[in-house]
């Protein structure tokens, strides 16, 4: 794995304090106002997939973000681990992300931003350790499909109601 060196490319404005000044007109602090070591860190810390999506956020993370090859193998490697998911393709590539990023890896990679992989009621999330925030607790979990299906029967309902004249006309008055 290559070193990465991150220079700070953001410059700091100070304002006089001033006694009418609003809270919201101070400037929020941003990711890319964080020191270059702290970046390192983060970028350390990801998998490949969000190793991906942060270097297309901006210029400086994508010269900074590494996606090479080992860092695609670990991602596969600890999605088999973990029982998960792995592109089966004879397709798949791994000279650069666009051939990585074959229709079956970026259909995982939408299962796995959606959290669809995680078990829910506590026995743990996916993408990390822990419990999922995602599916677990006070979510829907694994009741999301009767939601839909009450959903559903109710806008079925409303077209029978409003395509035979209201509720009379559903009676048959």
């Amino acid at each position: 794995m290559r070193s990465t060196t991150i220079t700070s490319t953001t410059t700091t404005t100070t304002t006089p304090h001033h006694p009418n000044a609003h809270p919201e007109s101070s400037p929020k602090p941003t990711l890319l106002s964080l020191p270059p070591e702290l970046h390192l860190q983060i970028l350390h810390s990801l998998q490949y997939p969000d190793r991906l999506s942060l270097k297309h956020t901006c210029a400086t993370f994508y010269r900074c973000a590494d996606t090479s090859i080992p860092y695609k193998v670990a991602w596969l490697v600890d999605r088999r681990a973990r029982r998960l998911a792995v592109p089966l393709g004879t397709t798949l590539g791994f000279r650069s992300d666009s051939e990585f990023c074959t229709q079956e890896v970026k259909g995982i990679m939408e299962r796995r931003r959606w959290h669809l992989e995680c078990r829910p009621r506590g026995a743990g999330c996916a993408l990390g350790s822990g419990e999922c925030v995602k599916r677990g607790g006070r979510t829907w979990g694994g009741w999301w499909w009767v939601f839909w299906v009450l959903g559903a029967l109710g806008a079925l309902l409303v077209g029978l109601i409003l395509g035979r004249g209201g509720v009379e006309g559903l009676m048959g008055r």
